[in-house]
């Protein structure tokens, strides 16, 4: 199959500009848990590589995996900038990408059980979904936006941010930059949530 075959096929996907869902690493967890593989590692390819799912890892090929050097290739033909990109593989990524590839012999990682590679994974994501108690609003497109989010929470520069993922225009990565202070005000709000002593309690019903 031609690359521009391959590439008429892949669906590429709109990212929004807008604030969107990213998982907590409690959510993960649940989620993640609720999975078989290999959706489990599909959307883990979302979450540690920056993936969009759709286009990008669900035409994963094993050539385009190289375990030994931990990396992996998003081929032209399917990512959204048209560029063909190496990205280095997060250890969870590269064992959990390990255990799946030794168990199949499928020119593609992410494949059914009759060996054919999955195209769409909308209906058993939402199955998992709900297996995990999350919401509507959490979408495979979140993993990504996690992905993301949390290297914002690290400190990680506004550049790296979007060389790892691959945006083009650098306004669609100034969200994930500013994690941290959206952080810092929830946890700051949190506080309120804490009850007082019962000291200060005292204090306030008799000042």
């Amino acid at each position: 199959m031609t690359g521009r075959i391959r590439a008429a096929r892949s669906k590429k996907v709109k990212e929004s500009r807008g604030r969107e869902r990213f998982l907590e690493p409690e959510e993960e967890e649940r989620l993640l848990a609720a999975c078989s593989e290999p959706l489990r590692t599909i959307l883990m390819s979302g979450i540690y590589a920056g993936l969009r799912i759709p286009s990008e890892a669900l035409w994963l090929k094993r050539e385009d995996v190289d375990l030994r050097r931990g990396f992996l290739v998003v081929q032209g033909a399917f990512a959204k900038n048209g560029k063909t990109e190496v990205l280095p593989l997060n250890p969870k990524l590269r064992e959990a990408l390990a255990g799946l590839m030794a168990t199949s012999k499928s020119e593609y990682v992410f494949t059914k059980q009759d060996a054919q590679p999955y195209r769409t994974i909308t209906n058993i994501f939402k199955t998992a979904r709900r297996r995990a108690g999350l919401g509507e609003d959490v979408t495979p497109h979140a993993m990504r936006h996690t992905f993301a989010s949390r290297l914002g929470e690290k400190g990680t520069d506004i550049r790296t941010i979007q060389e790892l993922g691959r945006w083009a225009d650098i306004r669609m990565v100034q969200r994930y930059a500013n994690v941290t202070e959206r952080r810092k005000r929830e946890a700051i709000e949190k506080l309120s949530e804490i009850p007082l002593p019962d000291s200060l309690q005292q204090i306030r019903q008799n000042p």
